[in-house]
């Protein structure tokens, strides 16, 4: 009787999932699905928070403002693709 070799477990398999199956194409699909609406998320915070005056990144280079919601669609329109 031959032994089932156990699959191995990647370092990084939650940054760079196995897409191997469907099962492993469908799960990478909603992670990135909720890490597209997490960016979007948090984007949307920060932005309304520099429209407010209120710039939390600003001594790293980061500024926040209307602009940035542009970037909120195109998380969303990333999300809704996946």
């Amino acid at each position: 009787m031959e032994a089932k070799e156990r699959p191995r477990v990647k370092t990084f398999s939650w940054v760079w999932p196995a897409v191997e199956s469907l099962e492993g194409a469908k799960a990478a699909t909603r992670q990135g699905f909720w890490a597209a609406i997490f960016c979007a998320s948090l984007t949307v915070i920060l932005s309304l928070l520099g429209v407010l005056g209120i710039q939390v990144f600003r001594e790293y280079g980061l500024e926040f403002d209307l602009w940035s919601l542009f970037d909120v669609g195109l998380y969303g329109l990333i999300a809704w693709a996946l």
